[in-house]
C-alpha cells in the first residue's frame, strides 16, 4: 500500500490494473505539507470513479463524493486517496478519444487517471507507480525512476493538465533506444509478430537518428514513443502527434505491412521529432511549431542520406506552392492559424511557417558570413529554456533566437509576414540559394558558391 510521503517530497500515485484491463485501483499520496484542500477531476474521470475514500486518524475509511467534478478533502484525514475506476470499453482505432485499446493493449489519457490539485491543475512532479503483476506491461511519459519485476516508476514533468500525455499497458513490446545521452522508451501497443516490431523498432531507430542530424543530439532528454501497428493503410503513417504532458512523447499510427524502407522514406516521424526543438506554442501561433517541422522534415532526411538533396529542396518548393494556393487577400497568417482546423487550410499554415523558417535560415548566414544557423539557435535555445513548463507565443520565441543571434531576422519576418495576407516572400532567399521557378519545377543553379551555400543547410 501507497503511504503519505515525507515532508516537501512530490504526490506518489501508484496503479492497479486488473488482468482484463477493465479496472484500476488508484492510491494518490501526498506529503506532510502538501496536501491540498481539493482537487479536481475531468468530466471523463468523475463518470468513471465507482468509489473514492481517504484514510483518518482513526485508519478508518471515509467515503468522498465528487461534486461538480471537484473532490474537498475533509480537515482530518490523511494524505493519501483511493479510488476505483471503471474503464470504458472503448474502440479498437478510437485514436483521439483519450482511452484506446489497440489489440491487447489499452492506451490512457493521464486525465483519464489522475485526480489534479485545484487551483493550477499541476501534478507538481508526481512520482507515478504502475503495478505490473497479472502480466501487465506498463509505460508513462517522464523519466524512469524504477524498474522492478512488480512495477515500474516514473517521475512526471510538472506541466498544465491539458497538454495530453498517456500511460500504456497491458500487451506492448518495449524497447530502451539511447542516443546520445538521451533515453527513448518505445511502446509498440498490442500483439504483434517479432520481426514487425523489430522493423518498426529499425524505423523508429533511423528516425532518431536522422534527428541528431540537427546539432548532435537530442532535443529532450527522455521520450516516450507510442507505436500503433495498424494493417493496411493507404497512408504508410496516416497520424502523429507530440504529446508533453507529465514528459514529451510522441504517437505514430504505422501500417505495419509496409516494408522498411517505404516507412523509411515517409516524412511523419521526421517531422514529429522536429517538434522536440520547440516549446509547446499557443494555438494561434502554432503556425511557427508546424513551419519548423515542415521545414526540418526535408532538410535533416536530405542531410542523413534518406533524401537526395535536389528532392529535398523540390519537396520544399511544392510545399510552398501548396501554401500559396490557400491564400487569400483577406486573412492574414495569424488569422488562418485561428480558423484552420475549422476550415482545413494546412498548407497555409504549414507551409508559410515553413517558408519564414527558410528566409530566417538564409538570413542568419548571410547576416553572420555563415556564423549563424538556425540549427545553432535552436541548440541554444534547448539549453537555455527547454524543457519549458508553459506554452510560448510564436513572437517570443523569435525574439528569443533574435536575442541568441544578436541582431535581428525573425522578429522582422513577424512583422512582415504573419500580421499581414502575405505569403512569405521567398525571391530573395531563392536568389542567394541559386533556386528558380521553371514552368514545370525547380530549377538549380550549380554555381560553386550558391552550391555550398545549399551545403550549409541541406548537407550538414
Amino acid at each position: 500500500m501507497c503511504t503519505a510521503t515525507a515532508k516537501s517530497e512530490p504526490d506518489e500515485i501508484q496503479l492497479t490494473f486488473d488482468a482484463q484491463l477493465e479496472t484500476v485501483e488508484v492510491e494518490h499520496c501526498f506529503s506532510a505539507t502538501g496536501r491540498p484542500n481539493s482537487l479536481t477531476a475531468t468530466s471523463d474521470l468523475s463518470n468513471s470513479i465507482t468509489r473514492i475514500t481517504t484514510s483518518t486518524r482513526f485508519d478508518a475509511p471515509l467515503d468522498l463524493r465528487i461534486e461538480d467534478n471537484l473532490v474537498t478533502l475533509p480537515k482530518g484525514s490523511f494524505g493519501c486517496l483511493h479510488y476505483m475506476i471503471n474503464l470504458p470499453k472503448g474502440r479498437d482505432g478510437d485514436w483521439r478519444s483519450g482511452l484506446n485499446r489497440h489489440n491487447g493493449g489499452l492506451v490512457l489519457e493521464l486525465d483519464r487517471l489522475l485526480l489534479r490539485r485545484t487551483p493550477t491543475g499541476r501534478l507538481r512532479g508526481a512520482k507515478l507507480f504502475i503495478n505490473t503483476g497479472n502480466n501487465v506491461n506498463a509505460s508513462a511519459p517522464g523519466a524512469m525512476i524504477e524498474k522492478g519485476q512488480d512495477r515500474v516508476g516514473f517521475k512526471l514533468l510538472e506541466r498544465p493538465n491539458d497538454w495530453g500525455g498517456s500511460v500504456a499497458v497491458g500487451e506492448l513490446q518495449i524497447s530502451n533506444i539511447v542516443s546520445s545521452e538521451m533515453t527513448v522508451e518505445l511502446v509498440v501497443v498490442g500483439t504483434i509478430a517479432a520481426p514487425i516490431a523489430t522493423k518498426l523498432e529499425n524505423w523508429v531507430r533511423t528516425g532518431i537518428e536522422t534527428l541528431t542530424h540537427l546539432y548532435g543530439r537530442l532535443p529532450v532528454p527522455q521520450l516516450q514513443i507510442l507505436v500503433f501497428p495498424l494493417g493496411y493503410n493507404s497512408d504508410p503513417v496516416p497520424w502523429g502527434e507530440v504529446t508533453r504532458g507529465g514528459g514529451d512523447a510522441v504517437h505514430l499510427y504505422v501500417d505495419s505491412t509496409r516494408p522498411l524502407d517505404e516507412l523509411n522514406s515517409n516524412w511523419v516521424l521526421t517531422h514529429e521529432l522536429s517538434h522536440l526543438t520547440h516549446p509547446y506554442l499557443t494555438g494561434s501561433d502554432s503556425w511557427l511549431g508546424e513551419g519548423i517541422a515542415s521545414y526540418y522534415q526535408n532538410v535533416l532526411r536530405a542531410r542523413s542520406g534518406l533524401l537526395e538533396r535536389e528532392s529535398a529542396w523540390k519537396k520544399l518548393d511544392t510545399g510552398f506552392k501548396r501554401g500559396i494556393a490557400q491564400l487569400n487577400r483577406f486573412d492574414t497568417l495569424a488569422d488562418h492559424t485561428q480558423a484552420m482546423l475549422r476550415n482545413r487550410q494546412y498548407m497555409r499554415v504549414y507551409w508559410s511557417g515553413a517558408a519564414i523558417a527558410l528566409i530566417s535560415d538564409v538570413q542568419y548566414l548571410e547576416q553572420s558570413a555563415g556564423g549563424v544557423t538556425l540549427d545553432a539557435l535552436l541548440d541554444e535555445f534547448s539549453r537555455c529554456c527547454l524543457p519549458s513548463r508553459r506554452r510560448w507565443r510564436a513572437l517570443e520565441l523569435m525574439t528569443k533566437l533574435d536575442e541568441l543571434a544578436g541582431f535581428d531576422v525573425m522578429v522582422p519576418l513577424h512583422e512582415k509576414f504573419v500580421m499581414k495576407p502575405t505569403f512569405p516572400d521567398l525571391e530573395e532567399s531563392y536568389k542567394i540559394l541559386g533556386l528558380r521557378r521553371g514552368s514545370n519545377e525547380l530549377l538549380f543553379d550549380n554555381n560553386p558558391e550558391v552550391t555550398n551555400r545549399r551545403g550549409r543547410i541541406m548537407a550538414k
